[in-house]
């Protein structure tokens, strides 16, 4: 949701963002497991497109899914399907799981916002390359 929020200009992709600006990120650590696997709309870019994320854990092949069955449903525009796990860090991965899963959120949340600013160029990064 960081690259998402880059994206569509909810954060500075020239600033590093504060704590405080990381929260108003929809759904930043918000996610529960049962939300894996649903689609989330966060906005609509510059360009008109609508930009939805989607928590997806562990899924191995979740793009080959989804083009596969927009084939077999006919749809001819295709979603810009990014993958941004390659940005989250240890200390993203370790501070969600206290956070989200555990209930820790005292200790998972600034764990995570620590990790996420460390890792912020990763998300510009991907987001520029979708931009």
């Amino acid at each position: 949701m960081v690259t998402a929020a880059i994206h569509l200009g909810l954060l500075n992709r020239n600033v590093t963002p504060t704590a405080a600006e990381l929260m108003l990120v929809p759904f930043y650590d918000r996610q529960e497991q049962q939300d894996h696997g649903k689609m989330r709309l966060m906005g609509q870019d510059n360009q008109g497109n609508d930009v939805y994320i989607i928590g997806k854990r562990s899924l191995s092949g979740f793009e080959n899914l989804v083009n596969n069955f927009l084939t077999i449903s006919e749809v001819n525009d295709k979603p810009l399907l990014v993958n941004t796990l390659s940005g989250v860090n240890f200390a993203m991965r370790i501070g969600g799981f206290l956070s989200r899963r555990l209930k820790l959120t005292f200790i998972g949340r600034p764990l995570v916002i620590w990790g996420t600013r460390k890792a912020f160029t990763n998300f510009v990064k991907i987001a520029h390359k979708i931009s």
